[in-house]
């Protein structure tokens, strides 16, 4: 039930928005006909919403390591922009993938806000957010390193709803496809690797514009290989 509540949580802060969030439609959807099992579990609506928040983050987080590894063997000291933007975005096209076809993480995670990258600071009480913050250090390093301190910063600020919206958008298009019985999760595989292929080149770009430059890292080849590992979902609700 602790685990059924969080999902129904996440969908309908994912379809009616944060505020317009309900607890008696979380509860109905999650199989239980009473609201104190969200007091028994949780505490209150509050700390539901926070534990929907880390649910998925430490998988998000466990794929950004394998990644950071991968390329740490492959290109050691020559990690580039893509590199980094890979190792953050395609941990969310991962939770997209393990969810489908009941995919809402990336809807929810919008309403929440928790794709912004200041929303991972809180490495001392979560340890586990380590990863994801070396991405985004790596990250605004290699743009600093090209385009100064503040520029970097102005530019991963513009381009963060950019990166929201995109998810969200493939998220929803994969759950309708899945309305039709002959699309198959081998289908969805090759549908996000083509997506994360095409972001991460986009993305770079409207990082870098004058500065961009295209690399030859097979990043097909390493999202196939990451959707093979299985998520490690949890529950955090300290």
């Amino acid at each position: 039930m602790k685990e059924r509540l969080l999902i129904a949580a996440e969908r309908d802060i994912a379809l009616h928005s944060l505020p317009g969030s309900r607890i008696q439609r979380v509860v109905k959807d999650a199989g239980s006909a009473n609201i104190s099992a969200i007091r028994y579990h949780y505490g209150d609506m509050s700390r539901l919403q926070d534990a929907v928040f880390f649910y998925r983050y430490k998988a998000i987080n466990r794929y950004a390591d394998i990644i950071m590894q991968r390329w740490s063997a492959e290109v050691r000291d020559q990690m580039r922009v893509q590199h980094y933007v890979f190792a953050i975005f395609a941990p969310r096209c991962l939770i997209i993938y393990h969810t489908l076809p009941a995919a809402f993480y990336c809807a929810c995670a919008e309403q929440l806000e928790i794709l912004k990258p200041d929303r991972i600071n809180d490495q001392d009480r979560h340890p586990w957010f380590a990863p994801l913050r070396n991405c985004f250090a790596g990250l605004f390093k290699q743009m600093s390193d090209q385009l100064g301190g503040d520029r970097a910063l102005e530019r991963l600020q513009l381009v963060a709803p950019l990166t929201a919206g995109m998810l969200t958008q493939q998220e929803r298009e994969l759950r309708e496809a899945f309305e039709d019985s002959q699309f198959t999760r081998a289908d969805a595989a090759q549908s996000l690797t083509s997506f994360i292929c095409e972001v991460v080149e986009s993305l770079t770009a409207s990082l870098l514009r004058e500065h961009y430059q295209p690399i030859d890292t097979d990043f097909a080849t390493a999202f196939h290989d990451m959707t093979a590992i299985p998520p490690e979902w949890f529950i955090d609700s300290d």
